[in-house]
């Protein structure tokens, strides 16, 4: 006795630039009789890959009249139940094609099919219905679950059939990639500090998140001398690219969602502070746009400076700027000797936002998983470190806040100190060796500035400075000019 079978279908194309993947995936039902044989009539251009079901012993393909059909053998033969069975294959397009015919899949000796087409697509490729014979649109939300949920690109497009044949043409547009960033530096911090001896020693440090850039473009100052270059905590040996560019190279394989540290310190020699002077200073120059960028400036106590210029604004950019919490922590936390930043973000200590303090487990979380820093919690810890670095950062946010981000003095520092470090670091260059992780002493007066949206061009600071004398100067020039004046007093009063 003939079996009597009847079968629904859910059909899935995807199509790409220059391949259709399909699958389908059978339901059939034995009604009457017993079966170990399906047959499928595919189109002659699609190539089937796999074949899946439960006991199947054989499928082989082969082609008549045009079409091929594929013939699945069972181990054992089915009488009046269901059966799953599912088909992959693809079909080459051209690069050329502006439509596509779908493919009509029949199942052989089925009494009723019915079904719906999936239509999904991938990459730059656009599809529309052109023409349609034999089924009907429907909503994607009508589409059974199994093509809803279960694929790997949304549908965009789908039709319901209720027997053979049926046909469909869809219209294919090919649209071109557009130019996008493929690197970007959320946030630069820079901090120079200078000594009375006309030495700058400045770390600048970005957030960058790339997407499979290689390598970081950065163009120094001129004259200026690279001591250290760290990447994600780690120390990282730059080269050459053309002219005066040093190529940082970044790690491609991590999450491009995710921003990395990129830690520049570099030396420069300027002539030594006059009574009265201009001190100009640029920053790296970059090969990606940086959105916003502060700079702070230590100067000795005795440099003051009373006219500033350039392109850059008074002050420090709100961290509001920068919406990530992971990226506040990462700017805000001290980090170890190998891979750690000086300065901590206020609003991330107790009495700061509370919405900034509810994110902090996440983020300290994620950073101690990557083993990157420090966690957070040692600047609010009992160590020494933490201590002293979190009463100098609440000291200068406070006085920031009063005076507008500049003139700060950095109590507790010895201008001297700056000498000493910066004369015993240049002592140690090397070739061939990984950087140093290289801190900046905190000394004398800081002014801060900052700018939003820099697009490869370097930060431009001009100042306009005076030194003014040791303090013993003037008071030993007061006593050598009242001591005889005090004597003549003397003489005087003493005749009368």
């Amino acid at each position: 006795m003939e079996p009597v079978l009847y079968a629904e279908t859910s059909h899935l194309v995807i199509l790409e630039e220059q391949l259709a993947r399909l699958t389908t995936m059978a339901a059939y039902r034995i009604a009457q009789g017993e079966t170990k044989e399906f047959r499928l009539r595919l189109p002659s251009a699609i190539n089937v890959l796999n074949v899946r079901g439960a006991g199947i012993e054989d499928w082989k393909v082969t082609e008549i009249d045009g079409h091929k059909t594929l013939t699945v053998t069972l181990g054992g033969a089915l009488k009046e139940t269901t059966y799953q069975l599912i088909v992959e294959g693809e079909e080459t397009i051209t690069e050329a094609a502006t439509e596509y015919t779908l493919p009509e899949i029949e199942l052989v000796g089925v009494k009723q099919e019915r079904g719906y087409l999936a239509i999904a697509r991938t990459g730059n490729i656009e599809i529309a219905p052109r023409t349609t014979e034999g089924m009907n649109r429907v909503d994607v939300r009508e589409l059974p679950d199994v093509l809803r949920t279960g694929t790997s690109a949304p549908a965009v497009l789908a039709f319901r059939y209720h027997q053979h044949p049926y046909r469909g043409m869809l219209a294919l547009t090919r649209h071109e990639d557009h130019a996008v960033l493929a690197a970007v530096a959320e946030r630069g911090e820079l901090v120079t500090v200078l000594s009375r001896q006309g030495q700058l020693l400045t770390r600048a440090t970005y957030l960058v998140k790339a997407n499979k850039k290689q390598f970081l473009g950065v163009t120094l100052p001129e004259g200026a001398t690279l001591w250290s270059c760290i990447v994600d905590g780690r120390s990282v040996k730059p080269v050459k690219g053309d002219g005066d560019v040093l190529l940082v190279p970044l790690d491609t394989t991590s999450d491009s969602a995710r921003a990395v540290a990129v830690e520049l310190v570099y030396f420069e020699q300027r002539p030594e502070l006059s009574r009265l002077g201009q001190l100009r200073l640029h920053g790296p120059r970059l090969d990606v746009p940086t959105t916003v960028a502060n700079w702070s400036l230590f100067a000795p106590k005795q440099v003051k400076f009373f006219k500033f210029s350039g392109n850059l604004d008074r002050g420090v950019a709100a961290g509001g700027f920068v919406e990530e919490p992971f990226v506040l922590a990462a700017m805000s936390a001290p980090l170890s000797n190998q891979a750690g930043y000086e300065y901590k973000d206020e609003r991330l200590k107790e009495g700061g936002n509370k919405q900034t303090q509810e994110k902090l487990p996440r983020t300290i979380r994620a950073l101690e998983h990557n083993n990157k820093a420090v966690l957070l919690e040692k600047a609010q810890s009992g160590d020494a470190y933490g201590r002293s670095e979190s009463s100098s950062v609440k000291r200068l946010v406070a006085r920031d806040r009063q005076t507008g981000g500049s003139g700060d003095d950095a109590s507790g520092s010895d201008d001297g100190l700056v000498d000493q470090v910066i004369k015993g670091l240049g002592q140690l260059q090397e070739r061939g060796i990984l950087p140093l992780k290289i801190q900046l002493p905190k000394a004398g007066t800081v002014h801060r500035f900052s700018r939003l949206m820099t697009v490869q061009e370097a930060l431009e600071l001009d100042a306009t400075f005076v030194r003014l004398p040791e303090p013993w100067v003037p008071l030993t020039a007061i006593g050598l000019f009242l001591f005889p004046v005090g004597g003549v007093v003397v003489t005087r009063l003493r005749r009368g």
